[in-house]
């Protein structure tokens, strides 16, 4: 019987990068996963969470890192909750059950921030542990953590 070939990157039109932090060291400690283009309004979005939770796991399966930044600066959302799921899937490849749970931060901008913080309930204050407006301090506070992760 043949088969029909199932490209993950035809299920959303969100384009997706890889980047870490040039260190020389080979290792990867802080896996930046970037979303570039317009996520889908409510339930039309939920190929594209898919897309995201397939893309982020990939890149942790791919490159083992000890913590993770979501960067969605280049991507607009307004509304949508299976974008969530891409945290469930996280935890559950990676947590342990009363360990330290692995470190996962959140860039944003103008694009999507606002509605992105109402899905979690969220004021900007209230989410400052793990959401930023700049890749950088993001980057500051990943590698922080990495190093926390790793000696836990």
């Amino acid at each position: 019987m043949p088969l029909v070939e199932l490209p993950i990157d035809e299920l959303s039109q969100l384009q997706c990068t890889y980047g870490a932090p040039d260190d020389d060291s080979g290792l990867v400690d802080v896996l930046v996963v970037s979303f570039a283009g317009t996520y889908g309004h409510g339930s039309l979005g939920n190929s594209d969470a898919t897309y995201i939770v397939a893309k982020t796991m990939a890149g942790l399966a791919a490159y083992e890192p000890c913590s993770l930044i979501l960067d969605f600066q280049e991507m607009s959302y307004e509304w949508g909750n299976s974008i969530k799921r891409v945290w469930q899937h996280v935890s559950d490849y990676l947590d342990e059950p009363d360990e330290y749970s692995f470190p996962v931060f959140v860039v944003t901008s103008d694009r999507c921030r606002e509605a992105f913080l109402s899905l979690f309930g969220k004021t900007e204050a209230e989410a400052s542990v793990w959401h930023f407006r700049n890749l950088d301090d993001a980057l500051v506070t990943a590698k922080n953590a990495a190093k926390e992760y790793l000696d836990s």
